[in-house]
């Protein structure tokens, strides 16, 4: 791994062109590498950062400034391009174990949900995920059964109820019985159509509407005291909530 101090090759013996050409194709050959950016480089010029030896950085400058284009991880042989495109300190979820390269994982939070917000983020809730909707995680159910104790309550009523003269329309129907005796003398068939000594009864015509009614009334009251639980009782049950679950974690850009 080398860097040139330039590119330009000046006019000049052959075993010197010859040393300065080699560090020349030597820069470009391991990526002008080194801790820090090249004195050759010029506004377009990638560079290979290599103040941490096992992830290497490649950056463009612009003139300016470096621009960070790829972070290579040699131990796990991998490459993340366009890792320079989050700001450093950014958040973001990750769905596997270890944070990738340039980032760090963080562990302040643990064994929670997420929520998704249009305001201020923030964190609350005090029951782990696990606990309130993994395994063993139940819902209680149950039923009721029995019935309360009134014996404490009190009901006053006072006032009257006034009293109705009920029409012909409005009493029930009916009939009335009137007995009849054959006087002897006269003719039995004069007897409305009884005949002998007869004691029967006879039947008036039914009257009667069955009609209803209504009473005025003044009444008023109220009710104290308390509903005593009685003999009620409850009966408890529960289901598995179990929720399906995939696992993330939260790493910071580097």
């Amino acid at each position: 791994m080398s860097q040139a101090t330039d590119f330009s090759i000046a006019n000049q013996s052959f075993p010197s062109f010859r040393s300065d050409l080699n560090t020349v194709l030597g820069a470009i050959n391991t990526s002008n590498s080194g801790t820090s950016r090249p004195a050759s480089a010029v506004n377009g010029t990638f560079w290979l950062d290599t103040t941490t030896a096992s992830a290497p950085i490649l950056k463009f400058f612009d003139g300016t400034d470096d621009i960070t284009f790829a972070t290579f991880d040699t131990s796990a042989n991998t490459v993340d391009v366009g890792a320079g495109a989050f700001d450093s300190g950014t958040s973001m979820l990750f769905q596997q174990t270890n944070a990738p390269t340039g980032w760090t994982k963080q562990t302040t939070h643990n064994d929670k949900a997420l929520r998704i917000v249009t305001g201020s983020v923030g964190t609350g809730g005090s029951v782990a995920f696990s606990t309130a909707l993994g395994t063993g995680a139940t819902v209680a159910g149950g039923s009721v059964s029995g019935s309360p104790d009134a014996s404490s309550l009190s009901v006053s009523i006072s006032g009257n109820i006034a009293n109705t003269t009920l029409s012909t329309s409005q009493i029930p129907s009916h009939t009335h019985s009137i007995p009849l005796i054959h006087t002897p003398g006269i003719p039995a068939s004069q007897v409305s159509g009884r005949q002998g000594n007869s004691t029967n009864p006879s039947a008036t015509g039914s009257t009667g509407g069955d009609g209803s009614h209504t009473h005025n009334h003044n009444l008023s009251g109220s009710m104290s005291g308390n509903i005593g639980v009685g003999n009620l009782a409850v009966g408890a049950s529960t289901a598995s909530i179990n929720v399906n679950y995939v696992d993330f974690i939260i790493a910071n850009k580097d």
